[in-house]
């Protein structure tokens, strides 16, 4: 394995959304089925997570077109000098509806004016605006299309974050480690836990750590970390 690192890349799922917790039948708050905003509680913890990612600097950041993860990485965004968060719809999660483009034009731009949005086929990573019926296959496909877009892209030492989601990353971390998904094969992915994989010149990879929640240590103690 090569010592020269090319792209350190950060894959975060977003914070604590609708669809994460018990449907409040009392609330008055609608939204689309594939697309629960944040929480109280997802949009501190999105807070807490920008703040640790302050403390070095991003090249990029890139996220799902759904708003929990738009949401998330714009709070990370406002602490990298309001950079601009790159939509892609590749890194939407695994089972969002066949037809369902993510967060509108409009909606973009009255709640999330940082992000950038994806408007036209083929995207950057070469997908479509949609996802389509998904298979395993088709889904693993996605996955190294958007490892395939970032390494050919950033090749000299940058750092990129991703924010997307928990399903998906069972087949995004397999993709980036080549390893077959197996139904077996399972990976812990929290809301705003923090994975970091280096990619090397020679295009092999290491996963330095997994699914790392330690930022949110105000919020709560039971929580992932790395020492």
């Amino acid at each position: 394995m090569s010592d020269e690192v090319a792209l350190t890349l950060f894959y975060v799922r977003h914070g604590e959304s609708h669809g994460n917790i018990p449907f409040d039948f009392s609330s008055d708050l609608t939204y689309e089925k594939d697309d629960p905003p944040l929480t109280d509680l997802g949009i501190k913890q999105a807070v807490l997570l920008g703040e640790r990612l302050s403390k070095g600097k991003l090249d990029a950041i890139y996220s799902s077109t759904l708003e929990r993860a738009v949401a998330t990485a714009c709070e990370t965004a406002k602490r990298q000098g309001d950079m601009s968060v790159n939509l892609l719809p590749d890194l939407m999660e695994a089972g969002t509806s066949a037809d369902y483009p993510g967060l509108s034009e409009k909606a973009l731009r009255q709640k999330y004016p940082l992000a950038v949005p994806c408007t036209s086929e083929p995207t950057p990573t070469g997908g479509l605006l949609t996802l389509g019926d998904e298979t395993t296959q088709t889904r693993e496909l996605r996955a190294k299309r958007i490892i395939d877009f970032l390494t050919e892209k950033y090749n000299n030492g940058e750092t990129v974050a991703l924010f997307s989601h928990g399903t998906f990353f069972r087949y995004f971390i397999s993709a980036a480690l080549k390893i077959a998904v197996r139904d077996s094969l399972r990976f812990s992915c929290f809301n705003t836990g923090i994975t970091k994989i280096k990619f090397y010149t020679d295009k092999s990879a290491k996963l330095s750590f997994s699914n790392d929640t330690s930022h949110l240590v105000k919020l709560k103690n039971d929580l992932v970390y790395t020492i």
